[in-house]
């Protein structure tokens, strides 16, 4: 990953897990530094910046959010990464009660 220090949100460090909303009963993939801004996600699949996904994101302490993102940036990861491309996603349309979630267990890290 290339140096993001321009956040304007903490991140949470944890064992996040998401998934397509219309992948039903696909794999979930894993997620990282996840804030109420967005997130880095780690995928198989290509997707180009701008593109926006319909996302089940299973918090840590075992709340599933569904939200829509917005691809900020995507990479392609070497061989052996946890997956094929690491991508940088902002939240378009996540709910109140979700944001405020997120934002509790960021206050207990």
């Amino acid at each position: 990953m290339t140096d993001r220090e321009h956040r304007k949100f903490p991140r949470l460090q944890a064992a996040i897990l998401w998934r397509r909303a219309d992948a039903g009963t696909a794999s979930p993939g894993r997620a990282a530094d996840i804030s109420v801004g967005g997130a880095r996600l780690f995928a198989d699949d290509p997707h180009s910046p701008g593109q926006h996904l319909d996302l089940e994101v299973f918090m840590p302490d075992g709340a599933g959010i569904k939200c829509q993102v917005e691809v900020v940036w995507a990479e392609p990861l070497p061989i052996g990464s946890p997956a094929r491309f690491e991508i940088g996603v902002k939240f378009s349309r996540l709910g109140a009660a979700d944001q405020a979630r997120i934002a509790t267990l960021l206050e207990k890290r």
